[in-house]
């Protein structure tokens, strides 16, 4: 019997950790610089310490004409990794682009995300201003810090403004805007960041029929927020790893399967052997099902992404 206990709690055991992420993101460090003609270089710098191998995710809902393009990522090992391989994807969902790349186990490791986004600012009917989606997770993250510069304006008399979830706070500090969260950044947090100039900076084409007054008042309503937010989530839901979509499958089905086991050693006999050993039978069934639809999601997903570019 002694036997039997240890190994249903050891089956349990794994398949709990199997299905909870036991990654960490330490830090997130962003370095936007914007140039002359209204576009942003941007690197960040993720600082990761996993215990399993898991895809990490950045997503970004583009607001008007704003594109993400030149997209590179590297490891602190100057590994590139290569679009359309198996270390790093990108897809797009209306307005909304998810990039997302493999992470590997046992190490600590820096991972650097490069890109441009282009027509960061916007040359409204009345001001120049910039409307962004700066940060958008899915994970918990220990720290994130932004910093907005550029060598093309004056940041002495300027309005700035942060929206969304987040627990983000902002100062302007040597001609930059300095955005930091003031404790762990939870899953699901976001941040839009405002911003109007008291004169045209950049020599921008990216013009809007529409003033940043009307902007300013759809964004700081609480349910034009919520729209994006949903689309945004919308856009990266279908692409959560393989462990959140096992997890959501695979628990209802574990306990009323429990539930018929013990039901099952009830009626059979009076006793824990028989609880134990319906219990280990069925915990097997559930780990063959786990891999069995880790599979599938795969496969789904590969031919979906097949289809869709032909």
């Amino acid at each position: 019997m002694n036997q039997k206990i240890w190994m249903f709690l050891l089956l349990f055991i794994s398949f709990i950790l199997i299905n909870v992420s036991a990654s960490e993101i330490k830090k997130v460090d962003i370095d936007i610089n914007i140039d002359i003609i209204g576009n942003a270089n941007v690197r960040e710098v993720w600082d990761v310490d996993i215990n399993e191998d898991k895809r990490l995710y950045r997503h970004f809902y583009r607001f008007d004409n704003i594109g993400i393009n030149n997209i590179k990522i590297y490891d602190d090992n100057e590994t590139e990794y290569e679009e359309g391989k198996y270390k790093m994807d990108i897809d797009y969902y209306y307005h909304v682009t998810n990039i997302y790349w493999n992470a590997y186990s046992n190490m600590s490791k820096k991972y650097y995300l490069e890109y441009t986004i282009e027509n960061f600012v916007t040359k409204y009917s009345d001001y120049e201003g910039i409307l962004h989606n700066l940060f958008y997770t899915n994970e918990d993250i220990d720290e994130v810090n932004i910093a907005i510069k550029s060598n093309y304006w004056n940041l002495s008399n300027v309005d700035v403004w942060l929206y969304g979830r987040n627990n983000f706070k902002k100062e302007i500090n040597n001609n930059q805007i300095i955005i930091t969260s003031q404790d762990k950044v939870h899953e699901l947090y976001y941040v839009y960041f405002l911003m109007s100039f008291d004169k045209p900076y950049f020599e921008t084409v990216n013009y809007l029929d529409k003033s940043f007054s009307e902007t300013k008042d759809e964004i700081s309503n609480e349910q034009y927020v919520t729209d994006q937010y949903e689309v945004l989530y919308d856009g990266y839901a279908d692409f959560l790893n393989n462990n959140y979509l096992i997890m959501i499958l695979t628990y209802p089905v574990t306990i009323f399967l429990a539930i018929i086991a013990i039901i099952k050693g009830l009626i059979i006999n009076f006793s824990v052997d028989n609880i134990l050993e319906s219990m280990l039978f069925f915990m097997e069934k559930i780990f063959a099902l786990s891999i069995i639809i880790g599979i599938l999601y795969v496969a789904i997903r590969a031919l979906f992404k097949k289809f869709r570019k032909d």
